[in-house]
């Protein structure tokens, strides 16, 4: 579903430093632009009457976040309440899904987007907030500190000119698991696990809607891309290798007459 994944590697081969193997840095970008790229359904993971996640919602089957519009160099998010009521949203960024048991330990993600507020017959934008699925749990992005912070809006209210963000070098401390509980809240002494022995990472766009009347907000977005820096895992050819560079530096044995 992704025909611009990019994959690069700095190096095809380990180098050999004395006894160690320094692997080569790779790198794997997602660039998702059409709505074939989302999960336009969403998923649900909050609904409650009020912001701080009291009081029963107004429930997934009449509220819903969905890309809905693709027009040429930007996509739109529609969400929607039929009256008061909080509902927050995952949407799998389909294709982008990386595995670090599988291709090597994380060493951080660079993140950029382009949003702006449509202003479709005068309703508020919606927040988009940024993160992944692992291990069952939604881990979102969030630019504050502390136990509990809250995951960081790619919005630009009030503005129908596009604004740019970049976030590089993310590493697994800046994401903090998403309880749901209250809205936009994520707990961060809940880290993902970024080394060789953390699961499956399947990308993810949260959004948020809410009033105390109900309504719908829109959000343009355009020119999303994802990269993920690793440290790939061995070849089986590069550990034979590493073990003849080991064999071939031992000392030589002389014979004594």
């Amino acid at each position: 579903m992704f025909p611009r994944t990019v994959l690069s590697t700095v190096a095809t081969a380990a180098v050999i430093v004395g006894f160690a193997s320094v692997a080569p840095a790779a790198t794997i970008t997602w660039t998702p632009d059409t709505l074939a790229e989302f999960d336009t359904g969403g998923t649900v993971i909050l609904t409650s009457l009020n912001n701080d996640g009291t009081g029963t919602g107004p429930g997934g089957a009449s509220t819903f976040s969905d890309p809905t519009t693709e027009t040429p160099n930007k996509l739109r998010i529609t969400n929607s309440t039929p009256s008061k009521g909080f509902a927050t949203f995952t949407h799998d960024v389909i294709g982008a899904a990386f595995d670090p048991s599988a291709l090597g330990a994380i060493n951080s993600i660079d993140f950029a987007i382009d949003v702006n507020d449509p202003n479709v017959s005068g309703t508020s934008d919606t927040p988009i907030y940024f993160g992944f699925t692992q291990g069952g749990n939604v881990y979102f992005y969030t630019a504050n500190t502390g136990s509990t912070a809250t995951a960081f809006e790619f919005r630009n209210s009030g503005s129908t000119s596009f604004a740019a963000f970049d976030k590089n070098g993310l590493v697994a401390s800046v994401f903090g698991k998403y309880p749901g509980a209250i809205v936009n809240e994520v707990d961060q002494t809940v880290n993902p696990d970024f080394s060789a022995s953390g699961g499956e990472l399947q990308f993810v766009f949260g959004t948020f809607n809410g009033s105390s009347s109900g309504g719908t907000r829109n959000t343009d977005f355009k020119n999303a891309e994802i990269v993920v820096d690793y440290t790939p895992i061995p070849e089986p050819a590069s550990l034979a290798l590493l073990g003849l560079g080991g064999l071939m530096m031992l000392p030589r044995r002389k014979n004594r007459a």
